[in-house]
């Protein structure tokens, strides 16, 4: 049987707003096998990579969006459809040597959705990649959607799937790359989405990874318990997040007092670890110096340093976000309240008075009383610098998969300033709470799914957004909202710290004003 590479080319790097085809990856699955079956291989590198640091504001899900030109290939009918699926198109599928491939090139040329569910199973001859393809097409009008559907499923052994790697209009937005980033753990959020379909899907404790070792955990005194029998019999549990130790919650970690926490607990905790953190009734009880307490007895442990300190050359993208969001979070809870009393001072925003002068949170009464006008350069200025600078840069795997990279986030950003200017020429007022719900629902109505309509059943359980998008609007209009009430010269001090965080690549921020808690 001849064959091109053409018969396997994968579209990639379409949107939502337009015709589109959207696979959705499902791993790892089970299917109807043991659970003894299920084989997982550790992530790629795990023994030379820092473990990851934490969820952050990823969304887990996996898809592509594959681009459909209308005018080629418009919605078949169900005859035309049935004729895809012929005796002869499925034998030159079964005879292919990529019958995977040849499907999803033939089905992405059409409107609809595809579910690709994946497993590593140990069957009787070796190891295999099982693969469940369930497609529904998008049908001409006038037909049911739910007769336009394809199921089948392929059985590909372990050492011949690097040999189905297709070409693709975009390299990271393949399906075959999709499945080999999930099956490898290639970065962390392919990491957490495992996690997610273990324990959440599945229903079984997620696989234990031997990452890179933390020296600093050792160094406080905290020593890993070598098995399970290690264990007093009532510490079976983690105390902090009461998963059982070996299984759901990893190895147990047994600390200076004789108490125990799971290495996650025990990372978040010391990851946290802050000398400015004493009550009154304890401040002559530790000297300076970062510390941790243990949950359970509250006992002082010393921290040697601070997470800042060792923060790995893999760990810094995430750790630049982070502390991008945590300047952010500390200006939010600590200056924004004034900034606004002093907007109101010089004129920036109308005067306004408290409604409820006895309200206990003056922070909340402040937010609710004080209105602002849209000034549209003011604000496009914040938007840019600020909000869409701090979501770009968590580390999503691949850099087209942030959600500020998104073709819908262009079409977003442009209907925003257009807003703007409309809103500066109305004098339109409106308090934090009412700029945000306006601009979440003008974000909503600007990027519209073009399949918005149609059932879960009827999408296949897809998403009707890229991963994250949604986040990303909400978050992104608070933030704006936040920015009408700032005045431009209270933002020099927040556009030079996001100014040398995008000049510097490194860690240089220790120290900084701007991470003060409030």
């Amino acid at each position: 049987m001849n064959e091109s590479t053409k018969d396997f080319y994968f579209r990639g790097g379409g949107n939502i707003m337009e015709a589109h085809h959207m696979t959705r990856y499902v791993y790892p699955c089970l299917f109807d096998y043991h659970k003894s079956q299920l084989l997982m291989p550790a992530p790629r590198n795990a023994s030379q990579r820092s473990r990851p640091q934490g969820r952050g504001q990823w969304d887990n899900t996996f898809i592509s969006i594959s681009p459909v030109q209308s005018k080629q290939n418009r919605p078949p009918t169900l005859e035309k459809f049935k004729a895809t699926l012929s005796a002869q198109t499925r034998q030159q599928d079964c005879k292919s040597r990529n019958s995977l491939g040849r499907a999803m090139a033939r089905i992405s040329c059409y409107e609809g959705n595809t579910t690709l569910e994946a497993g590593k199973i140990k069957l009787k001859d070796g190891p295999y990649y099982i693969i469940r393809r369930t497609t529904a097409i998008r049908l001409a009008h006038g037909e049911t959607f739910k007769a336009a559907r394809e199921t089948q499923t392929y059985h590909i052994p372990v050492n011949k799937w690097k040999d189905l790697k297709p070409n693709s209009s975009v390299k990271h937005d393949c399906w075959w790359q999709r499945l080999q980033d999930l099956f490898t753990s290639s970065f962390d959020r392919a990491w957490w989405n495992t996690i997610d379909q273990f324990e959440n899907v599945l229903h079984l404790p997620s696989p234990q990874t031997q990452w890179l070792p933390r020296n600093d955990i050792i160094e406080c005194g905290i020593r890993p318990v070598p098995s399970p029998k290690k264990l007093p019999p009532d510490q079976k549990d983690c105390p902090s997040c009461l998963d059982t130790f070996f299984t759901e919650a990893g190895p147990a970690y047994r600390f200076p007092c004789d108490h125990f926490l799971c290495l996650t607990c025990s990372v978040s905790l010391i990851d946290a670890a802050d000398k400015n953190k004493l009550g009154p009734e304890d401040v002559n009880k530790y000297p300076d110096g970062p510390f941790i307490r243990c949950p359970t007895c509250r006992f002082f442990i010393s921290v040697g340093n601070r997470r800042i300190d060792f923060i790995r050359p893999d760990e810094v993208k995430f750790w630049r976000w982070r502390t991008v969001i945590d300047a952010l979070e500390n200006m939010l809870t600590r200056d924004l309240v004034g900034e606004i009393n002093f907007s109101q001072e010089s004129g920036y925003i109308p005067p306004f008075s408290l409604h409820n002068r006895e309200q206990p949170d003056i922070a909340l009464g402040v937010r609710d009383a004080a209105r602002a006008h849209i000034r549209s350069e003011h604000l496009t200025d914040w938007m840019m610098r600020v909000p869409v600078y701090a979501a770009s840069l968590q580390p999503w795997g691949h850099d087209a998969d942030n959600p500020t990279r998104f073709p819908e986030s262009k079409v977003l950003h442009a209907a925003l300033i257009e807003e703007f200017n409309c809103l500066e020429q109305a004098r339109t007022l409106f308090t934090i709470k009412e700029l945000m719900g306006h601009l979440t629902r003008l974000g909503d109505w600007a990027v519209y799914p073009r399949l918005r309509n149609l059932t879960d059943n009827q999408r296949q359980h897809n998403p009707m957004y890229p991963p994250g998008f949604e986040t990303y609007l909400i978050w992104l209009c608070e933030w704006i909202s936040y920015g009408a009430f700032i005045r431009p010269t209270a933002r020099s001090d927040l556009y030079r710290f996001l100014e040398r965080m995008d000049r510097e690549k490194g860690v240089w921020w220790k120290g900084h004003p701007f991470l003060r808690k409030a």
